[in-house]
């Protein structure tokens, strides 16, 4: 198995390594400084090169309404 792990601090750096790396899958912190995952999210699913890239979203956020808000936001999964 090959596996490279790629780490961002926050949500402009995940997109920019999402474009330089074109991941298997991403595991996208909601709660990120600058963009937070929600905006780094819609910045990956509107690239041609990356918006086939599974998204799983990481929250502390544990709410029902939250978690159904995430899949809303063209999140994979939570």
């Amino acid at each position: 198995m090959n596996i490279r792990i790629v780490e961002a601090e926050d949500g402009d750096q995940a997109v920019s390594a999402a474009e330089a790396t074109v991941p298997d899958i991403i595991l996208m912190d909601i709660s990120m400084p600058v963009a937070d995952g929600y905006e780094a999210t819609r910045q990956i699913r509107s690239n041609e090169r990356l918006k086939h890239i599974a998204v799983i979203a990481l929250t502390a956020h544990a709410m029902t309404q939250e978690k159904s808000g995430f899949l809303q936001r063209d999140l994979t999964a939570i």
